[in-house]
């Protein structure tokens, strides 16, 4: 299993932070999904692995 890079701040407005470089970001929650949020989250938009 991978180490996940981001770490999530806050689960009710979906604030994360990158691990690696600090960037934060809003994730987008699935609607009707009980708080699952799209694919696609838990990964940095500055592509840090």
């Amino acid at each position: 299993m991978t180490k996940k890079n981001m770490k999530l701040l806050d689960p009710a407005t979906g604030l994360m932070e990158c691990r690696v470089c600090g960037d934060r970001y809003f994730a987008s929650i699935k609607p009707d999904s009980g708080g699952k949020y799209y694919r696609g989250a838990w990964q940095c938009h500055n592509g840090c692995t």
